[in-house]
């Protein structure tokens, strides 16, 4: 590994490490002569592999195309060769999945794949074809111009996707999720094997859960069982079944079976979205009135309901002209805000009442928060954040952000509203707008930030967390995790932080910056963290992974809790932390003993299930499903009875 300030070959000097695996790394690079970033490609191994990838390289010299980083240079240096290649800004689909923790809309997702088909077209079309082998959403970037970016082409992979430069954590490039069998095998790749990877990524895109790898549903086959991998459209029922049918194709064991060329599985694609759309009745989101007087969900035809804590539907709040995207009460569960896909946001009176109509965004709502004494709203909506009054007075337009917003967070003193963007920093602001502090230092983009309980520090991370005071002051950087941090808890009482990375682990920090325990055991990046109320337990959940942990805040494991037999999507610990709710691909919901033993499976959801949270006195549960439903299951942490409505 070079350090940084390294330069090699007289020209590219090395700023950061962006990946590493056994097999080498890519760095950010200076290119002192042309004046610009790269990405430098650093590969070690065998005389035969450096031949090889020099003989591609060679290769990729000589291709031109829009979704292609261009190769500026290949050459040979210090302990293997290098590719000197254009450093392609954004972020990943993988990381924006984590971020999002939602699939991409049908419309969505087929415009990406176009851009992609085209790359593979130009590719595959070539006089000699060069194959990918693989594409994954690590290898797909997201600009901030809104294009998709396909990286990592060829180079050198050998047969098998899964030994190719690994990706931060070792995320579903460690294994073969997205690899054809014939891949994995070793029998040889040839375009369809392209088709196969990228029908596997938009299946994962368009469901929030990876797709079984071929060699496991290939054992099923074998013993002449059913696809144990669902077919997109019966994970996801926003997912029309054209588009669930077109990816099923894509990803068919027998290559003979899937579309012939990247341009038939285009065709099959753009006409799989043509077709009728989903149920517009279908649920997108749900929050909780904090007195519990309602319930409102969101759902596809631009309405929103409200329900009764009965379960009956009391009023049809009707207004937005594009669907809801963001849903919030207000603290004292009188006013409710909806925010839309153009960029609207509505405020309700908690009878079901409009009484304000809130413009300016130009996109789509992507965050709304209250401040804790509900006087002031924050709207969010790409590099943009809007503050208004609770009557619907606008405050102030926050626009100093260069680039996507990624979190929004109140202070519990409700003064202050801090705002983490990709653009590298952290801004904290008044209540009424004005700036208060711009707090920078970070090196890659922020991803969440938490207050603590008191008020007194702001948690923001990247790949390390920095503590600042209320006033912008620096107390801390706390370094360990290897690579980016997705998740972030206090403690209720404010004695320690839990972080939770992509690197698998998670990390128990006190508030002067010192380092309590590191959590290791998970498999996969871990994605969300719940204390127990009473600040004993730690619950964290990682990606792809059907087990929910328990530590104490030690640092030692308490529990591992293993019922679900599909991944776990979300968790809740009931109000008097007696009980854990979690929720699961398998479209059950597990109630926990505080020892870690199940009590209850809630069933009754058709589809995997996306959202939890407990009613304020514990005695009803409210479930989000794909299904296109909200379950409320009445009494059970109590009587162990199960009634849902």
């Amino acid at each position: 590994m070079f350090a940084p300030q390294t330069v090699l070959h007289n020209r590219y000097q090395i700023e950061t490490l962006l990946v590493q695996s056994a097999r080498g790394a890519i760095y950010r690079a200076r290119d002192h002569q042309a004046q610009r970033l790269v990405a430098l490609k650093h590969i070690v191994g065998s005389a035969a592999l450096q031949h090889t990838f020099k003989l591609e390289a060679e290769r990729l010299l000589h291709l031109e195309h829009p979704v292609l980083p261009r190769v500026w240079e290949s050459f040979a240096g210090p302990d293997g060769h290098f590719l000197a290649m254009e450093y392609v800004p954004g972020e990943d689909l993988e990381a924006l999945m984590m971020q999002r923790r939602a699939p991409f809309a049908p419309t969505e997702l087929v415009k990406m794949a176009e851009q992609v088909l085209d790359a593979l077209t130009y590719l595959h079309e070539q006089a000699t074809p060069l194959i990918h082998r693989d594409i994954k959403p690590q290898n797909l970037k997201f600009t901030p111009s809104g294009e998709v970016r396909l990286l990592d082409v060829g180079l050198a992979k050998g047969s098998m996707a899964v030994h190719a430069m690994a990706s931060p954590g070792g995320s579903p490039s460690a294994t073969p999720y997205y690899a054809p069998l014939e891949q994995i095998q070793g029998t040889g790749t040839d375009p369809r094997s392209d088709i196969y990877a990228l029908a596997a990524t938009l299946y994962y895109l368009a469901t929030g859960y990876m797709p079984l790898d071929a060699l496991t549903r290939t054992a099923a086959h074998m013993q002449r069982q059913p696809d144990p991998n669902p077919p997109a459209h019966e994970v996801n029922q926003r997912i029309p079944p054209t588009l669930g049918a077109a990816l099923s194709r894509g990803m068919a064991l027998n290559r003979e079976r899937r579309p012939a060329s990247v341009r038939e599985f285009r065709a099959l694609l753009k006409q799989s979205v043509i077709a009728p759309s989903s149920d517009p009745s279908t649920f997108i989101g749900a929050a909780l009135n904090p007195s519990w007087k309602s319930l409102a969900s969101t759902l596809l035809d631009r309405t929103t309901r409200l329900w009764e804590g009965d379960g009956t539907t009391s009023i049809v709040l009707k207004g937005h002209t594009k669907s809801v995207s963001a849903i919030a009460w207000s603290s004292d569960g009188q006013s409710l805000a909806t925010g839309s896909e153009n960029g609207i946001v509505s405020l309700w009176e908690s009878g079901g009442t409009r009484h304000a109509l809130l413009t300016g965004h130009g996109k789509a709502i992507t965050g709304l928060a209250w401040n804790p004494n509900g006087r002031f709203l924050a709207s969010l909506s790409a590099n943009q954040v809007r503050l208004w009054g609770r009557d619907g007075t606008a405050i102030a337009v926050l626009d100093e952000h260069t680039r996507e917003v990624t979190s929004l967070a109140w202070n519990p003193n409700a003064r202050l509203l801090a705002t983490a963007s990709l653009d590298q920093t952290v801004r904290l602001w008044k209540a009424d707008g004005t700036p208060h502090a711009t707090l920078s230092g970070a090196g890659r983009p922020i991803k969440v930030v938490a207050w603590s309980p008191d008020g007194r520090l702001l948690a923001a991370a990247d790949e390390a967390i920095r503590f600042w005071d209320a006033n912008g002051q620096l107390r801390a950087t706390l370094e360990g995790h290897a690579y980016l941090i997705y998740a972030l808890a206090w403690s209720p009482d404010g004695h320690l932080l839990a972080s939770a990375s992509t690197d698998q682990t998670v990390r128990l920090w006190r508030p002067d910056g010192s380092l309590r325990a590191t959590l290791v055991g998970h498999g996969k990046p871990i994605h969300a963290l719940a204390w127990r109320p009473d600040g004993q337990i730690l619950a964290s959940l990682s990606w792809d992974d059907k087990y929910v942990w328990l530590w104490k805040p030690d640092g030692n494991l308490y529990s591992r809790l293993e019922g679900h037999s599909s991944w776990v999507h979300a968790l809740a610990w009931s109000p008097d932390g007696r009980t854990l709710a979690t929720a699961s691909a398998d479209r059950t919901v597990y109630l926990w003993e505080p020892n870690g033993r199940p009590r209850l499976a809630l069933k009754g959801h058709t589809a995997g299930i996306y959202a939890l949270a407990w009613s304020p006195d514990g005695r009803t549960l409210a479930s989000g499903s794909m299904d296109g439903s909200v379950r409320l299951w009445c009494g059970a942490p109590v009587s162990g009875h199960e009634e849902s409505v």
